[in-house]
């Protein structure tokens, strides 16, 4: 393989668009091809916020204020995916990182390029295992663009 760049971007965060769930009419998208994209990972984040925050919140609604008193309703933390979505801090729900290698010159999808698309499916594999406080609910690599590239 001849030398590539890497490029690492945060990306918005839309599940709908990386998992095509939604028709996107975007120039740069060739629907034909969309069978072609890879999905790694596909979890609900709804789910994922379940799995990980239900027993921390159950711990702190159950836990005793200071004073030894039971919380009221109102101190009491309801739906941890609900309380994030719906803050005013700037908080959000979800993070996105975006991979690729070469660019469009280079590492085009119409030229089959196997060997980028092996490493990015490696990257996302072994993306938990390097960063386990990380939790990875949806991973998909898309190959309806011109360049192949990792959203995750």
């Amino acid at each position: 393989m001849t030398e590539k760049s890497l490029t690492f971007k945060k990306g918005t965060g839309n599940v709908k668009h990386n998992n095509r769930e939604e028709t996107f009419e975007r120039d740069n998208i060739d629907i034909s091809r969309k069978e072609n994209n890879i999905t790694i990972v596909k979890e609900d984040l709804k789910e994922l916020y379940k799995n990980e925050f239900s027993q921390a919140t159950e711990h702190y609604n159950n836990k005793p204020k200071k004073n030894g008193k039971k919380k009221t309703k109102k101190e009491q933390k309801g739906d941890y995916y609900k309380e994030i979505k719906n803050n005013k801090n700037g908080q959000k729900l979800c993070y996105e990182l975006v991979v690729q290698i070469g660019d469009m010159n280079d590492t085009n999808c119409s030229s089959n390029p196997t060997d980028e698309i092996e490493i990015l499916k490696k990257y996302a594999e072994d993306f938990q295992e390097r960063y386990p406080n990380l939790k990875v609910f949806n991973a998909v690599i898309h190959l309806d663009e011109e360049t192949p590239h990792l959203h995750l």
